[in-house]
């Protein structure tokens, strides 16, 4: 037992050292194109030199990244080829540079994000959770055990004895003749479980995403597949979930408006790249609405608060900003209040997580103790 929690703490860390390596070495490649971009370096042969250092998968993909730009193909397109080089916020901040004339002021900002992005909330989601399967999944082994050994000739000797049962052990005792004559339910609850958690994660939070070819629909076959089925109520519940946190996206929109009113660049311009290249669907629709509000002659803060991106109190603070002629302040203030309040709900809502699962398996724990041990008190004390 302590060989295998042993082995699954070890293959946890590793996977933590992969992911945290993943994500290191993506950052990096969006700092080598931000200098090379600002100091009009030859992207191209920077790649290829960070090809030479890594492996893989990632090898080939740099090289042909590499190729690519040398054969004439803007940086936009070969970021949208190779999403997994850079960071999301990289792929973005590109787009929105290139489209508004940008491209360096937008890189910056995307760097400036991911330098105080505190990684650890982020990280700590999938330890936390693996660390809360742990658990549960050990939790669940000693109770089958109790259910399935100990607890029928634990119940034959009492009743033997004709000794009255507290109604704490008889309701124990029923939970166990439902627990083993439903056992096969169990993986069933798991599978709609988590993807539950994760659609009120995304309503608590609003830091969870997928894009658009995340999203499968429902096939028959999955009935009999619980891995495709799992992913299935995965992805259905994360999707209903984010389509009520548009807000989740509003630190991206005002950091990149920004950039662009600092530019005295057209703010339209960057909502039309936003709308075609943000990489949630909902996002999208939702900034191709507001593009179309705006060219009716509508007022851009107030198409966002209409679609959900800005409270009426901070679509007019933005106004007002608009007015004095102090706008490029406003819009970063606003997005790194966005930004700390999205991080503030998700560590929180880990915290809870983590809190109510320990409470809850201690709970069931005591339950256990005190239906075992009250016929044994209430005997001995007939015996006395």
């Amino acid at each position: 037992m302590l060989f295998v929690l042993f082995m699954m703490a070890f293959i946890a860390v590793v996977l933590y050292l992969i992911t945290t390596r993943k994500y290191a070495n993506r950052v990096e490649m969006l700092w080598i194109i931000a200098t090379a971009v600002k100091h009009d370096m030859p992207l191209p042969e920077l790649i290829r030199g960070q090809a030479r250092h890594a492996w893989g998968k990632r090898k080939r993909m740099l090289f042909e990244m590499a190729s690519d730009l040398s054969g004439g193909a803007s940086l936009a397109e070969v970021v949208d080829t190779y999403r997994s080089v850079i960071p999301e916020q990289g792929r973005l901040a590109i787009h929105v540079g290139s489209d508004t004339g940008t491209l360096d002021q937008s890189l910056d900002a995307a760097l400036e994000y991911l330098e105080r992005r505190p990684q650890e909330v982020h990280r700590n989601i999938k330890m936390i959770f693996f660390y809360l399967a742990i658990v549960l999944l050990f939790w669940l082994l000693i109770v089958s055990f109790i259910m399935y050994w100990i607890v029928p000739k634990f119940k034959d000797n009492f009743l033997g004895f004709g000794v009255e049962l507290p109604a704490v052990t008889v309701t124990f005792f029923d939970f166990a003749d439902l627990f083993a004559g439903y056992f096969f339910v169990l993986p069933v609850v798991f599978l709609c479980l988590v993807p539950l958690g994760v659609f009120f994660a995304s309503l608590v939070t609003g830091g969870l995403d997928l894009p658009d070819k995340g999203y499968h629909p429902f096939r028959l076959e999955m009935l009999w597949k619980p891995n495709a089925l799992s992913r299935w109520l995965f992805y259905l519940f994360v999707k209903l979930g984010v389509r009520f946190t548009p807000q989740r996206a509003s630190a991206d929109i005002l950091r990149y408006l920004g950039v662009v009113a600092q530019a005295d660049q057209p703010v339209l311009k960057a909502i039309d790249t936003l709308s075609q290249y943000y990489k949630a669907g909902d996002i999208r629709r939702r900034l191709g609405s507001v593009k179309e509000r705006i060219k009716q002659g509508g007022v851009l803060w107030e198409a966002l608060a209409a679609k959900g991106f800005l409270s009426k109190q901070k679509a007019a603070l933005l106004r007002t900003a608009e007015v004095a002629g102090d706008l490029p302040y406003a819009l970063r203030e606003k997005s790194l209040q966005f930004e700390k309040g999205h991080q503030h709900r998700m560590a929180c809502f880990l915290e809870y997580v983590r809190i109510a699962a320990v409470l809850m398996l201690c709970c069931m724990t005591i339950f256990f103790a005190i239906s075992l041990f009250m016929p044994l008190i209430q005997l001995m004390n007939d015996l006395s």
